[in-house]
């Protein structure tokens, strides 16, 4: 019953993303890959999970609906960035020697789809202001039930649809399993497959959520309701109880703090940042304990919680080079360390050695999987992410800059993120919101440009 309830739900989200026009498509897009996880799988073999039908559904949309895909394609400033992560990644997959042709293919393509070419389509479905304004409420409506059966978890202290999709198939529950740790302190989840995986959508969530409450031309809804979700998410992201969100969220929202605002609005932001933590201490007496342990994860005697300390790390960049050694040009291959080390996020199916813990950074997976090829196709993707930021941070007006900043501090917080954890999932996420700022950008940029030569 299960199977044939999300198999019926894809249909609908298939036929609406094909259906809809410009942006709305990407409204269906961003509940298909916020509320329904990788573990929902939609088509069985090949393996093709819910978010990936959103990916496909949304490429092929482009492909068919669209005039001159090729020049389409040249509009978007990260082109040949793009491009040429996409020839890395099928170099990668070529060269692994473990695999049939037919899978040397597929995988690389997979892994382009879900990480990299989201950034495109997001970017191409964004055609004004007015539509990036709508996207940034509508996400926000989404978290807003993301948040509000946050408390239910915390309440009852079980997510009941995560439960229900490992029943339907038979997965690990993740939602509920990381629920209760070592020190029976509650994690919740939300519609998220992972606390941890939750806390970077939360992180997300309140970046976006303080630059519209400082932007009132992108604001849709009252005071009341940005105030009300703003102590919702924080709350549940202290009910994570995961450390490396947390940390990376206020990294970046340092830095979106300094650069994005004038003097006495960061007065006023502050006051509001204190008067919110001291709630959330009151609401949830473990907020300071978390703060402390996630300090306590970059010193060499760790934290009591699960997770990784800085001894850790060391023997898992260790092993890292060791089996970086034995491909270092072009990696040993997508899914090496699940399929060949043993690892698995699930203990019970783990048979990895101790030092191989969880391999818990991005950096890791690059140097086992990808090698010194996918290494440098990364730094580069990543550069010229920064260098377009820094192009247009003179040709935009005050609200481009707000954009650029909000942007900018989200990929610090995605960076701190990957690689003090991991990817997770959440290359998705991020790419899918980075190509409706850059259009945001790209079109203020141009609004500039054109009241200049007026």
């Amino acid at each position: 019953m299960g199977v044939l309830l999300f198999s019926f739900i894809s249909i609908i989200f298939v036929l609406q993303i094909f259906l809809q026009k410009g942006y709305k498509k990407l409204l269906w897009f961003f509940v298909g890959v916020l509320f329904f996880p990788s573990s929902i799988v939609i088509i069985t073999n090949p393996n093709i999970p819910f978010p990936r039908v959103m990916i496909i559904s949304l490429m092929l949309a482009f492909l068919l609906r669209s005039k001159n895909v090729k020049a389409q394609f040249y509009k978007f400033p990260l082109h040949f960035s793009i491009s040429s992560i996409a020839i890395v990644l099928l170099f990668i997959g070529l060269f692994d020697s473990r695999l049939d042709f037919f899978t040397r293919l597929i995988r690389p393509i997979n892994y382009f789809l879900e990480n990299f070419i989201i950034v495109f389509l997001t970017f191409f479905y964004v055609k004004s202001m007015h539509e990036v304004r709508k996207i940034y409420n509508f996400i926000l409506i989404c978290f807003l039930f993301f948040s509000l059966y946050g408390i239910v978890n915390y309440l009852t202290g079980i997510s009941s649809y995560t439960s229900f999709i490992a029943e339907t198939y038979n997965t690990r529950d993740f939602g509920n399993g990381y629920s209760i740790n070592g020190d029976e302190r509650l994690r919740i989840s939300s519609f998220a497959w992972h606390p941890i995986y939750y806390g970077f959508l939360v992180a997300c969530a309140i970046l976006i959520l303080i630059f519209i409450y400082s932007e009132k031309r992108m604001q849709v809804y009252s005071t009341f309701f940005y105030s009300t979700l703003f102590g919702l998410l924080i709350m549940n992201l202290f009910w994570t109880n995961s450390r490396t969100p947390l940390l990376a969220l206020i990294i970046g929202l340092c830095y979106y703090y300094l650069f994005a605002f004038k003097f006495g609005n960061k007065i006023k932001i502050a006051l509001t940042g204190i008067i919110a933590l001291f709630f959330v201490i009151s609401v949830s007496p473990n907020a300071l304990k978390l703060v402390d342990e996630s300090i306590n994860t970059f010193t060499a005697k760790g934290s009591k919680l699960e997770g990784s300390s800085l001894e850790m790390r060391e023997m898992q960049m260790g092993a890292s080079l060791l089996i970086f050694n034995q491909n270092p040009i072009f990696g040993n291959g997508f899914n090496y360390i699940t399929e060949n080390l043993g690892f698995s996020s699930d203990e019970k199916k783990r048979s990895s050695d101790n030092e191989f813990q969880g391999f818990e950074s991005y950096s890791y997976k690059l140097l086992i999987e990808q090698g010194l090829i996918g290494i440098l196709g990364n730094v580069a993707f990543f550069i010229s992410i920064l260098v377009f930021f820094l192009k247009k941070r003179k040709k935009v007006n005050l609200l481009g800059k707000k954009i650029i900043h909000l942007s900018l501090g989200m990929f610090i917080t995605f960076l701190l993120f990957i690689f003090g954890t991991g990817d997770m999932g959440v290359f998705l996420i991020f790419m899918s919101l980075l190509g409706v700022n850059i259009k945001a950008i790209v079109l203020l940029a141009n609004r500039t440009q054109e009241n200049i030569q007026s």
